[in-house]
């Protein structure tokens, strides 16, 4: 949840709910309150909990970043997605069905 926002800030406001992907922008997530860069985020979907909303980011760029950027998949293309019991392998499938 945004307590207060830096000078500069456009995309958020006090009381949006918020999660995202600290690594770019030197962790420190398990903290209680910490100050991010806005571009680290995104609003939380309503029908997520905060729980099941930080359970997404790291995962799923890794699985954009193996499918997209790296493996530049096409939509028709198959591939084998080898290891899908973790969170990558298993976005990795649901990005594909997706194409």
């Amino acid at each position: 949840m945004v307590e207060a926002i830096g000078e500069g800030v456009s995309k958020f406001k006090v009381g949006d709910a918020v999660f995202g992907e600290a690594s770019d922008f030197g962790f420190g997530t398990m903290a209680e309150y910490m100050a991010i860069n806005e571009n680290a985020l995104t609003l939380k979907p309503e029908n997520l909990s905060f729980e099941e909303a930080v359970t997404l980011p790291h995962a799923a760029l890794l699985a954009w970043q193996g499918l997209v950027e790296m493996g530049q998949i096409q939509q028709g293309q198959k591939i084998l997605i080898n290891g899908a019991g973790g969170g990558v392998g298993t976005l990795c499938l649901v990005h594909r069905q997706n194409l």
